[in-house]
Formats: C-alpha cells, sequence, structure tokens
C-alpha cells in the first residue's frame, strides 16, 4: 500500500489577551479560516467576555501562551517563581476556558531561552499530553517524548510565500501575530505593532491562499483533547 504523507500546517496567532485590537485580528482571522488556533496569555487578561465567548465557539484550538515578560524580567525570577508561574497560568487558563489548553507555547521564547521555563512546561507538556511548541535550537525539540511540529516557521510577514515554502512532508506549525488596529490607540507596549497589521493583512489575502494551494499545504488543527 502506497503511503502519501501531505505537507499539513497549523497557523497559530499568538497573544490573545494581550490587547482588546489583537484579539479582533485573531478572531478576524479565525472566522476568515486563516488561523487554526491561537494562543491565551491569561497573565495579561485584556480580553471581553464578548470576544472570550467568541473564541470558546469558534472551531480554533486554544493554547496556553506562557508568559513572564522579556527576558529580562524572568532573569529576576527564582527557579522555584519560574516552576510555580507556570502552573499557576496553567490553572487560570483551565479557570478561564473550563478544559485543558490544547497547546503550550511561550512568549518572547521563554521555553527556548530559559532552561527551568523549558522544563517545567515540557513536564507539564508529558504529564498531561499537551503539544508544545518546540523551536529547531531549544530543549523541547531534542526530546523525544514530547509532542510537537516536524517543523516551526517563525518568520511569517510581507515573505511568508518563502516561509511556506519551507513547509516538509508531515506537521508544520506556523507563528503570527495578527491584530487589527485602531487609529489613535495607545500601543507602545509592544514593538511589534506595524508588524501586526501586515501580518492580518498577509493572512487574509488571497496570495496567502494561492501560497497556500501552490505549495500543496493543508491546514489542519490540533487533536481535540477538550
Amino acid at each position: 500500500m502506497k503511503v502519501i504523507i501531505m505537507k499539513l500546517l497549523i497557523v497559530t496567532a499568538d497573544d490573545f489577551g494581550y490587547h482588546p485590537d489583537f484579539n479582533d485580528g485573531i478572531l478576524e482571522c479565525i472566522r476568515a479560516g486563516r488561523v487554526n488556533a491561537t494562543s491565551v496569555t491569561v497573565k495579561r487578561g485584556k480580553f471581553s467576555d464578548g470576544q472570550i465567548k467568541e473564541l470558546k465557539a469558534s472551531k480554533a484550538r486554544i493554547g496556553l501562551h506562557v508568559d513572564f515578560g522579556r527576558p529580562l524580567d524572568w532573569a529576576k525570577l527564582s527557579e522555584e517563581e519560574k516552576r510555580e508561574g507556570v502552573l499557576k497560568q496553567y490553572e487560570a487558563f483551565k479557570g478561564l476556558m473550563g478544559f485543558e489548553p490544547g497547546h503550550l507555547d511561550g512568549h518572547c521564547f521563554c521555553q527556548g531561552l530559559d532552561e527551568v521555563i523549558a522544563k517545567a512546561m515540557i513536564d507539564l507538556s508529558l504529564e498531561k499530553e499537551i503539544y508544545l511548541r518546540a523551536h529547531e535550537d531549544d530543549w523541547a525539540r531534542h526530546d523525544a517524548r514530547v509532542e510537537k511540529s516536524d517543523k516551526f516557521l517563525r518568520h511569517f510577514g510581507e515573505n511568508f510565500e518563502k516561509e511556506l515554502e519551507k513547509c516538509v512532508n508531515g506537521l508544520n506549525e506556523l507563528m503570527t501575530h495578527p491584530a487589527r488596529l485602531r487609529e489613535g490607540a495607545d500601543y507602545s507596549f509592544t514593538r511589534l505593532i506595524e508588524r501586526r497589521q501586515k501580518e492580518l493583512d498577509c493572512l487574509l489575502s488571497d496570495s496567502f491562499k494561492r501560497a497556500l494551494d501552490d505549495n500543496k499545504i493543508e491546514m489542519v488543527a490540533f487533536d481535540s483533547k477538550r
């Protein structure tokens, strides 16, 4: 029997809960079928009841975006604070959503840059059997026990066609940060603001759909564990 291996793609929108306008952009992409997973930062908590209700009612895979701020922030924490922080955010996610996270990933690549945070997230992933985002050069990528993608794509933007060409046969994950920005709003807390609007425009474009078709890529969701 001939086995057909396909290029499968999860398009994850990070930072749901970072700002209501980011949430609006993510939900817009989910409605359009261009994003099929999102990561919620319960630590920031910048979402409305309506946004959470729509997200929970969607078909998107909903995961936990473990957030310790930026590297200078988590460098001040003890090892115990880091381990407890991962578990507290996990419990807060379950309290908010009412189910287990469909996946785990980290803000500012904390699971790839900090060994203690990485170990705590790997342990949680293994205990609860939760998919964990793994970069090419971090600890989880080299742990055969962790459920992860075959290829992680992180450089999404106006040259997204080049990034999609890197997809391999098997499971790929594409990280995105879309947002629907409003004129006059204060986004000084993030350095990615112009990129977020551009990523939204790219995801919703006909060119993105053509790139998927041209590369014979099929979007798939995570296995549901709700």
